[in-house]
This record gives structure tokens, C-alpha cells and sequence, in this order.
């Protein structure tokens, strides 16, 4: 999906989610307005329900959950999530034939105790940890299978909580 797309279903996504605090017939008329919006600007079919947004076009299926606390379908099991960590939201995208997921999580937990966990494995699941970036309270993990590159664990501390965004690729 190009950017210019990507630019509209997060317009949308924002009117559907204000529209959506006013009540049940406000809300499915905001849901039927961005259903339009970003069939528009996707040229694809779109079905919102409540947090999930499903995007169907020729190249891909796009899932969207925003707050409603679910990872989404394929996540890896053996993940390992940072225990007490609050799922924020998701994205997976599938075009041809790969899965790309979007997780972000936070946690009250300090910073130091969270990059604790992830730092020093050589393994999170079936992902080998291949790279590490610590920049002042910005760390990263480079995630790769066999040789390919296919996720990254990004750690980030802001005013109040610390942040996780996690990134994978499956086929």
C-alpha cells in the first residue's frame, strides 16, 4: 500500500474513532463514512466493526485493531511479549503471500527493566536476534530467519510509560 493510501485510512480511522465516542447511531454512521473515505482512497473494500478495520484490494488484505487488545491472526506464539505490558494496538497487512505484523504495547515499567528482558537473547522465538541499537533510551533489535531480515523489537522510554513496537515478518 502507498503512502498516500496509508495517509488516508489513518484519516479516516481518526474521524471513525472521534465519531465513534458519540453513540450507537453516530458511530455506524462514522463507520459508513470511513468505510467510504478509504475505499476511495484505496480502491479497496473495507469493513469496519467497532476497532478492527479489514481493507481488501487486489494486492493484499489489510487488517487494522486499534485498542481492541488482540494480536492479530499468526502472531507467533512463542514470541515472548513483556510480561504486564499493555497491547495498544495492531496492524497485519498480507500481500502476496506475506504476512507483515505491527504490535505496539507499553508498559509502566522502566525503560532499564524492559530492554533488560529482550537484551542478550540470541533468540525471541523463532527469530534470531541479529543486530542491536542502543541510542539514549531508544534501543532496537534486528530480527532475522536464516538470512533474511524480518521484524525488529523497538523500546522507547516517553513521559510516562515505556513503549514497544514490534514488527514482523511471516510468510
Amino acid at each position: 500500500m502507498d503512502l498516500k493510501k496509508v495517509v488516508v485510512v489513518l484519516v479516516a480511522l481518526m474521524l471513525a474513532v472521534m465519531v465513534a465516542g458519540c453513540g450507537s447511531v453516530s458511530e455506524k454512521v462514522g463507520e459508513k463514512a470511513a468505510e467510504k473515505m478509504i475505499e476511495k482512497g484505496t480502491g479497496g473494500k473495507v469493513d469496519i466493526k467497532g476497532d478492527d478495520v479489514t481493507i481488501k484490494t487486489k494486492e493484499g488484505d489489510t487488517e487494522v485493531s486499534i485498542g481492541s487488545k488482540k494480536l492479530p491472526d499468526g502472531f507467533p506464539k512463542n514470541f515472548p511479549l513483556y510480561k504486564g505490558a499493555e497491547l495498544q494496538g495492531s496492524m497485519s497487512t498480507k500481500e502476496n503471500g506475506k504476512t507483515s505484523m505491527i504490535v505496539t504495547l507499553t508498559s509502566k515499567d522502566d525503560y532499564a527493566k524492559v530492554v533488560e528482558f529482550y537484551n542478550g537473547k540470541d533468540k525471541l522465538g523463532d527469530y534470531e536476534v541479529s543486530s542491536t541499537l542502543d541510542l539514549n533510551e531508544a534501543f532496537t533489535l534486528g530480527l532475522k530467519k536464516g538470512d533474511e531480515d524480518v521484524g525488529s523489537v523497538m523500546i522507547a522510554k516517553d513521559e510516562e510509560n515505556t513503549s514497544l513496537i514490534i514488527t514482523l515478518n511471516a510468510k
